[in-house]
């Protein structure tokens, strides 16, 4: 009757959400699992803290600039600051008349993020704009331009930006996300291999048939060409 049949639609369409939620709640993990992997990565390769760069990224695309404009900027800055702590070079020049020092008062290296927020602090004391673009330019390239966005409303303001990011995920836990991702690819790769394996011998197999059969004309491999010599 059809009030059995509307209970039935409604059971399956209950079966259906919770099939679909659970769908969303998988993806929404592996999503999770694939930002912080890149975040660790991504704040290696710039030799930041994950706190920093989630803090800063967020500060960037408030100011309207894209994360990949912001991390290329800061891949540049980075490598021109560890260039100036190991010799003399222009960018170590132009972060001395601004009065940023790239070493610390002992000799020690001082860190990327605190040579980032000093020389923004510098910048407020720069006149024009098409000044602070060519620093910026000079020190991270054509993306230092971009970036001069960000320190518009001068450095506090960006270090309050900065401060004031959601959704920052725990040093501890991207490190966790890192070893799990890279479990699984090693996993993964070691499952696939005999597979792999197992594929491309049955595929030679067929190959050779179908080239008896003169449907195909199979290529020989290196080693057989070499016997035909």
């Amino acid at each position: 009757n059809i009030n059995s049949t509307q209970q039935s639609m409604k059971k399956l369409a209950g079966a259906f959400a919770g099939v679909f939620a659970v769908r969303q709640i998988v993806m929404f993990g592996q999503e999770t699992l694939a930002l912080a992997d890149s975040i660790g990565k991504t704040a290696d390769s710039i030799g930041v803290s994950t706190k920093f760069l989630q803090q800063y990224q967020f500060a960037a695309q408030q100011s309207g600039l894209a994360t990949e404009e912001f991390n290329k900027g800061m891949q540049n800055f980075t490598k021109m600051v560890g260039q100036a702590q190991l010799r003399t070079t222009e960018a170590g020049r132009t972060l001395e008349k601004l009065g940023v020092q790239v070493k610390n008062t002992d000799g020690s290296v001082k860190g990327a993020e605190k040579v980032f927020i000093q020389l923004f602090e510098a910048l407020d004391g720069v006149g024009s704009q098409f000044e602070k673009n060519a620093i910026l330019a000079d020190l991270m390239g054509r993306a230092g331009v971009k970036l001069a966005v960000m320190g518009k409303d001068g450095a506090k303001a960006m270090k309050e930006l900065a401060a004031s990011a959601t959704g920052v995920i725990p040093e501890d836990s991207i490190r966790q996300a890192e070893i799990f991702n890279d479990t699984m690819n090693e996993l993964k790769r070691a499952t696939l291999l005999p597979l792999q394996k197992a594929f491309v011998a049955v595929s030679t197999s067929v190959l050779e048939f179908l080239d008896l059969l003169g449907i195909v004309e199979r290529r020989k491999t290196l080693s057989e060409l070499e016997s035909d010599l």
